[in-house]
């Protein structure tokens, strides 16, 4: 098997440098796509790029320490919150 586990059910694995767009209708959707995939990443010790309309990066960042599945702690510089697209 290649690549690492993208963290979606259904997307299977990804090789790295991946680029990916997902399309989403309202915020529970958004967060059952985004959350697996970023906590995947984050599992990897990859630094993770969220691009998201309306939400504010805390809270991105609280939800994902509120779903911790495997009690991973973020490492220095993986995370960084810039602020919002909307905003």
């Amino acid at each position: 098997m290649t690549g690492m586990d993208a963290g979606v059910p259904g997307l299977g694995n990804l090789e790295r440098g991946t680029h990916l767009c997902a399309l989403y209708s309202g915020p529970v959707e958004r967060d059952d796509l985004l959350m697996p995939f970023v906590q995947a990443g984050l599992r990897e010790g990859d630094k993770c790029l969220c691009l998201i309309d309306q939400v504010e990066p805390r809270e991105v960042r609280q939800r994902l320490v509120d779903e911790n599945d495997q009690g991973h702690e973020l490492q220095a510089g993986q995370d960084k919150n810039e602020g919002t697209a909307a905003g």
